[in-house]
């Protein structure tokens, strides 16, 4: 992981501490520990001078470096670790105030950021300590010493603690820090602020909430703090950073209220998120009134929407809606241009729906679906049957915004493709709670898998010793084929292309998902073509590492191209685009696979891909610099292997005709990314026009 992390930040164009590019580049939990927008939650709580020297003790892979960067005047970063260190140095380069040091210098410091007392001796007369840890006591995440430990440390490197605070859900990627004072007057609110966490609501029931929170924030100095880093009357800083940078915000709960603000300037357009003050109320949730009491749906869903027609807004839905005796409403942060009450109503009915479904109402009866659940509530205020699909495509649309922070786009249209496709699965689900285990789309591969030819042929190179891993591949690549026919609505396709067959590692599990289709297999390896024609039935065409001299096949509803992209370059893939382009039926899918992030982490990292020492430094240093490289294997000619970058691999790939319905990194093998295209019908085109 260590090392990807570092890769990831050398190779980011924009390093700033609400980065988009990092944070939607972490997948493992560990990446987001380095590359997540709330990294710096925890000192973005507080109000650092603008003049104060740091010092930052542990870098690591320097998340926390660059707020503070960005905030304070001089920022000395300790990373012994020469490897993390090159990653600080790379995230925060264009800050001149930050140097990135190996060893604690003889300086005395303003704050010192650190992992435990013992280099508070560098603090200047009234300077801080800040000291974010886990806490041995915590609930969910236990780590470290207790609080009174924590406190008694503190104590003998000769500071006074000043300040006690609450991480939550840890001291690393924090959502809201909090003072003993919220938990005494807003109990509520604090567990709110936990994810609802039964055992930890107990014990802020009980008088033991800051004892036993997962993450710890301790503010200590040398007598009197020079500067108060949490403000009088503050009594908690919570954040919304899991979306967008465009879109995140921060809300602080001083006495009676809460007051959000985003974090970044608001620019005009359709949507965007404002400030916002809201009264505390202790009370519940529209969405828990009706878990516990279904009988009043009518009731309070009629209140509501004469709350909604009052004073339009499109946060206005029913989770936002506090039953106080009267309906109250909270949190209406976003506001999007031109909405209508109905299309609140619809909205609102459509998220209630989801989150009674998932609580398994018993106001609904057994066996009622998501999108029954959503109609039937909408009887309740005449809306017609037919709101439901239109309220989950503007959703759809809207939660692409949310996470894409722009308005249009191809990476916007890639994100409404995939929330289209994930609403369409929760819509077709029945009320209850939420299946943890592997979906509709993973039983489906499985039962495939199990009725598959298992003759791996002699010579079959695709074949390295481990059947398991074999046929696992080649389930996942039939799990994202049917995922990119489920994304375009398309039925079981009647043609469909292996690009790339080898002997038949894919084919097999496609003649038995496809019994009725017709099958054409292409490969270079020509052996491995008769194969696939004599034991899977398949239609034989020859390739080359000419695109131009592969006879054009038409009507493909499905090609599956695995591991071909990765061994061309720019002029042969423009060219084999161009090929399933015209082989494409108006409607039909590609689904191919490329070299990104993994692979060049792995070539970096000792890789062996078949190249010559200067061919392999050539690549990276390409895929680096300009988001592609490639280099010919000794001895053959215009075939190789690339690299990609996922920018330049949507910049590229998409013309008039094809358009990008899904994007999985690492999706094959954790290894090579996935990518679906759809080619559009001329009149999805112009209609679109």
């Amino acid at each position: 992981m260590s090392d990807l992390v570092a890769e990831i930040i050398r190779n980011a164009a924009d390093h700033s501490a609400l980065s988009d590019e990092l944070h939607f580049a972490a997948l493992a939990p560990a990446e987001r520990d380095q590359l997540d927008h709330g990294r710096a939650n925890v000192l973005r709580a507080l109000r650092l001078p603008p003049g104060a020297r740091v010092l930052e003790v542990g870098a690591g892979y320097g998340a926390v470096t660059r707020y503070l960067g960005e905030r304070v005047a001089r920022v000395d970063a300790i990373e012994p670790d020469p490897a993390r260190a090159e990653a600080v140095a790379a995230r925060t380069a264009d800050l001149p105030g930050v140097r990135v040091l190996d060893a604690v210098p003889d300086e005395s410091y303003d704050l010192v950021v650190a992992p435990g007392a013992q280099h508070a001796n560098r603090l200047e007369p009234g300077g801080v300590l800040c000291l974010a840890v886990p806490n041995r006591l915590g609930v969910n995440r236990p780590g470290g010493q207790s609080r009174r430990a924590w406190e008694r440390e503190l104590s003998a490197a000769g500071l006074t603690v000043h300040k006690v605070l609450g991480c939550l859900p840890d001291h690393r990627v924090t959502r809201a820090v909090f003072t003993p004072e919220l938990l005494e007057e807003h109990p509520r609110l604090a567990i709110e602020l936990a994810g609802r966490d039964e055992r930890w609501a107990e014990l802020v029931e009980g008088g033991l909430g800051l004892d036993t929170v997962d993450g710890l924030l301790f503010l200590a100095s040398n007598g009197e703090p020079a500067a108060r880093l949490w403000p009088d009357g503050v009594l908690a800083t919570y954040f919304n950073t899991d979306r967008a940078a465009r879109w995140c915000t921060r809300a602080d709960v001083v006495g009676d209220e809460i007051r959000r603000t985003p974090l970044l300037p608001q620019e005009p357009g359709p949507v965007t998120v404002r400030e916002w003050t809201d009264v505390v109320v202790d009370a519940p949730t529209l969405p828990e009134v009706l878990a516990e009491q279904p009988w009043r749906a009518a009731e309070l869903l009629t209140a509501w929407a004469d709350l909604v027609r009052a004073g339009v807004s499109w946060d206005l839905v029913p989770a936002n809606v506090l039953v106080a005796g009267e309906l109250r409403a909270i949190d209406l942060e976003w506001e999007r241009a031109g909405t209508t009450a109905d299309e609140v109503l619809d909205r609102g009915l459509l998220l209630l729906a989801d989150q009674l479904a998932a609580r398994g109402w018993t106001g609904a009866a057994p066996g009622t679906s998501v999108r029954d659940l959503a109609a039937w509530l909408g009887v309740l205020l005449g809306r017609p049957a037919g709101f439901v699909e239109a309220a989950a495509e503007r959703e759809a649309e809207f939660q692409a915004i949310r996470r894409c922070g722009t308005t249009a786009g191809p990476g916007l249209d890639h994100e409404r493709d995939a929330m289209r496709l994930a609403w369409r699965r929760r819509l077709a689900e029945e009320t209850g709670h939420r299946p943890a285990g592997p979906t509709e789309l993973d039983a489906r591969v499985a039962r495939t898998m199990a009725r598959v030819d298992r003759i791996i042929a002699p010579g079959d190179s695709m074949f390295r010793g481990n059947t398991e891993h074999y046929f696992a591949v080649a389930g996942q690549a039939l799990r994202a084929c049917l995922h990119g026919l489920e994304a375009a609505g398309r039925p079981a396709p009647q043609r469909v292309l292996d690009f790339g067959c080898g002997y038949g590692r894919v084919l097999r599990a496609f003649r038995v998902a496809f019994p009725a289709a017709e099958l054409i297999a292409s490969d270079i390896e020509l052996d491995g073509v008769d194969h696939c024609v004599r034991f899977f039935g398949a239609t034989g065409l020859p390739a080359s590492v000419r695109i131009d001299e592969i006879p054009q096949v038409s009507d493909i509803d499905l090609i599956w191209s695995g591991s071909v992209l990765t061994h061309l370059d720019i002029e042969a893939w423009d060219a084999l685009l161009g090929y399933f382009e015209r082989a494409l039926a108006p409607g039909g899918v590609a689904v191919v696979t490329t070299h990104g992030r993994r692979v060049a982490w792995r070539m970096a990292n000792g890789g062996e891909y078949g190249l010559t020492a200067e061919d392999h430094d050539r690549v990276l240093a390409d895929y680096r610099s300009r988001g592609f490289g490639y280099a010919d294997y000794p001895g053959q000619p215009g075939y190789g292997i690339s690299l990609s970058t996922p920018a330049w691999v949507t910049g590229h790939v998409l013309t008039a005709r094809l358009r990008l319905a899904g994007y999985i990194e690492a999706g094959w093998d954790g290894h090579q990314d996935v990518l679906i295209l759809v080619k559009d019908a001329e009149e999805t085109l112009k209609a679109g026009r």
